[in-house]
């Protein structure tokens, strides 16, 4: 039976044995120069599409410089010694002493010739703990401040909010008036506020006290020696200052980070631009000196209006 030779071979000698055909010298320099073609499109395409993402890059980056030179009234910029002064402050004095059924902790803390901070914690026997706060600049060129107050963390189950003040909504000391004082009850996530841009949210003003418990009703109180301002949320201002979109923000699954101060700043906004956006003068905090003081109080959910009446 007759094989039809098979193309691209030929025989020599024995038959059944194939040899490689000969190319043509100007097929070979064509494949080369073909491949050769392929990967100089390929390494261009490459390039291309590196400069093209490092291009994206430049002017993501340009554009947030941008931003942050037009946004508001600079305040990265021009009280930037507020957000070190927490980790520059040295505690200068630590007393305790006993009494009476009560034990008084005073820590002093300072940026010498800058700034004192003297905190009181007195404690009682029922474990009502008794917090003072007195700040006071001792350098008068000390830029205005944006909040008065303290911060702290509790356990994430103690996420059954109620508070006596200012509500149901968000609001600060010149966006106030909209919300009404009453008894406001609710999930902590309720009283929080998502913006397009992560920033700090769910501020409550006036408020008298604030009571955080368990499934269980047991919690703690924050009873105010004078109206408070208040706010409760499941991430930390540090999260949210690095992230910059929604789902990004870092919440905490153990831990609710509370703010129990004396006052903040206005939100200001005459424009977005310039020193404008900041407060208008009766809603900055320019004083030199600082005094407020609240109570910790453990306790059940129904004993929080009475324990507001009392502790008052």
């Amino acid at each position: 039976m007759r094989k039809t030779p098979v193309s691209g071979l030929h025989r020599a000698g024995n038959e059944h044995e194939p040899r490689a055909a000969a190319v043509p010298e100007q097929l070979c320099r064509a494949v080369v120069s073909q491949r050769c073609a392929s990967r100089a499109v390929a390494v261009n395409d490459y390039q291309k599409r590196f400069l093209r993402t490092r291009r994206r890059e430049l002017l993501r980056n340009r554009h947030e410089l941008a931003l942050r030179k037009r946004r508001g009234w600079k305040t990265d910029v021009l009280l930037d010694f507020w957000k070190q002064a927490e980790k520059r402050m040295t505690v200068r004095d630590l007393a305790i002493s006993k009494g009476s059924g009560r034990v008084v902790v005073t820590v002093e803390k300072s940026i010498p010739d800058t700034l004192s901070l003297t905190l009181t914690y007195t404690i009682g026997g029922g474990g009502v703990v008794e917090v003072g706060y007195a700040l006071r600049h001792l350098n008068p060129q000390l830029p205005e401040m944006l909040r008065v107050g303290m911060q702290m963390q509790c356990s994430a189950d103690y996420d059954r909010m109620t508070f006596y003040g200012r509500g149901p909504h968000e609001n600060y000391s010149d966006r106030c008036l909209s919300a009404f004082v009453s008894v406001y009850d609710g999930r902590v996530d309720d009283f929080c506020y998502d913006y397009v841009r992560p920033q700090e949210n769910g501020n409550r003003t006036g408020v008298r006290w604030l009571s955080l418990r368990n499934a269980a009703g047991r919690g703690v109180q924050f009873i105010g020696r004078q109206p408070l301002s208040v706010a409760v949320r499941r991430c930390s201002p540090e999260a949210l200052e690095r992230a910059e979109h929604i789902s990004e923000t870092e919440c905490s699954p153990d831990r609710l980070t509370v703010n129990i101060d004396l006052v903040q700043a206005g939100v200001g906004g005459t424009d977005s631009w310039s020193i404008k956006a900041r407060p208008e003068m009766p809603y900055r905090l320019c004083e030199k000196v600082y005094n407020y003081g609240f109570l910790i109080v453990p306790g059940q959910a129904s004993d929080c209006i009475r324990n507001g009446r009392m502790y008052r």
